[in-house]
């Protein structure tokens, strides 16, 4: 999910990735995901989630630090250059 850091405006981007098979220790996933071409230009925030596909919010609690009260990792701030 990225969040405007002024605005608060999100855009929630669900792949087709499955948790199924993944196993205790490093698991890598890679992905591209494609901005709407009505996003504004701000700083964002990236956070990441497994999420309930029904609803689009997270779903799975990992075992890592920093989760937000609504199940969301923080992972950085990314700049865009959009509308």
């Amino acid at each position: 999910m990225l969040t405007n850091t002024e605005s608060k405006e999100s855009y929630v981007f669900v792949t087709d990735d499955s948790i199924k098979g993944w196993l205790p220790g490093k698991t890598e996933v890679k992905n591209s995901i494609k901005l709407p071409d009505t996003i504004k230009s701000g700083v964002y925030d990236l956070v990441v989630g497994i999420v309930d596909k029904l609803d689009n919010k997270p779903a799975v609690y990992l075992a890592i630090e920093s989760r937000t009260e609504d199940g969301w990792y923080p992972l950085s701030h990314i700049e865009v250059n959009g509308k």
